[in-house]
């Protein structure tokens, strides 16, 4: 007799843990395939723990309805382990693209025939320099079949270099080392591997077919400033010869700036101005030590994944009171500043 009431109990158990009615178990006891026909809805984990009560129940007792229990319950874990769209079970969270661009974007591509520089940025959304600069070209012509990667944001794609970190590659191209470090996916290591090519976001390198010259600037027409930096309209304020008289000249330097190794220093407080390390076309060349030096930036590219720049000056590369070209040379190798216009 009391295993008889022990069965009853796990069939009521069992039966009343499902919220709408089901299938008939097929067991040798009739009282056990009965199933109410409405009952009232129970939370899931109301329902595992009937479901596993049962079962204890069941196999303590020795019913030989044992294995059917173990059945029900298991079909009634299963069926909780998946995520439904019942209200009383939250389903599991889905991960959702943003969309962000990172190093694993870039893409080789191979030119065709009719392919400019142009219409390959148009193609790819990126601004034309952003492919000359990952690439090593000048102007707009590409040669056929050639194999370009294209970064997936301006910027330019860069070969990491033995000695690079992402502390020196940031300083150089003047970004962010976190944006640097979080757009290359090296967020566990904060370290690049030689050899790899990375993104980097936003390096602005003016190509020489795109500069803007002023063609108003003379050597007789620069401002000057006296009595606590005020602007006066007048003529070059260095003395002829030199290099600040040259570069006062090209770039439309103020007067009061003294030496070229305070140049930098004074841009900071003058309206208008900039220091940046990285060259434009036409910003000022400066360095520190002893008096300084300051040059004009002629043209800018990147080549086998480095920044180069050509300057002239004068009392420099050709010599006092004249004036000196240079050919390629590393953007930072003599100057480790630039200053420009806003």
């Amino acid at each position: 007799m009391v295993n008889i009431g022990l069965f009853v109990g796990v069939a009521v158990l069992v039966s009343t843990s499902k919220a709408q009615p089901t299938q008939p178990i097929q067991t040798s006891s009739p009282s056990i395939l009965t199933v109410p026909a409405q009952v009232e809805s129970t939370g899931p984990l109301d329902e595992l723990s009937s479901a596993d009560i049962a079962v204890n129940i069941a196999k303590v007792t020795a019913l030989p309805e044992a294995n059917s229990v173990q059945n029900k319950a298991d079909t009634i874990n299963a069926s909780l382990a998946v995520a439904a769209a019942d209200e009383k079970v939250v389903a599991k969270p889905q991960i959702v693209s943003e969309g962000l661009k990172s190093k694993q974007d870039i893409i080789e591509y191979e030119t065709k025939k009719g392919d400019t520089v142009k219409s390959i940025a148009k193609k790819f959304g990126v601004k034309p320099d952003t492919v000359r600069n990952s690439n090593d070209l000048e102007g707009n012509a590409v040669a056929v079949g050639a194999k370009l990667l294209i970064s997936p944001v301006d910027g330019l794609v860069y070969q990491v270099s033995s000695g690079d970190t992402p502390a020196s590659i940031a300083n150089e191209f003047g970004i962010d080392k976190q944006v640097l470090i979080s757009i290359n996916d090296a967020e566990l290591t904060n370290q690049f591997k030689v050899g790899e090519h990375i993104i980097i976001p936003d390096a602005v390198i003016q190509q020489q077919e795109e500069r803007q010259q002023d063609s108003s600037i003379s050597y007789g027409s620069v401002n000057s400033f006296s009595f606590g930096f005020t602007p006066v309209y007048g003529g070059n304020q260095y003395a002829y010869g030199w290099c600040t008289y040259y570069a006062a000249a090209r770039s439309g330097a103020p007067g009061g700036w003294g030496n070229a190794s305070t140049w930098d220093d004074y841009a900071l407080i003058t309206p208008g101005w900039t220091v940046s390390t990285i060259p434009r076309i036409g910003s000022i060349a400066q360095r520190d030590g002893g008096a300084g030096h300051v040059g004009v930036v002629e043209d800018v590219r990147m080549y086998k994944g480095r920044l180069q720049i050509k300057y002239s000056d004068m009392n420099g590369l050709a010599g006092f009171n004249a004036v000196g070209r240079s050919g390629w040379i590393s953007a930072h190798q003599d100057y480790q500043r630039f200053i420009y216009k806003r």
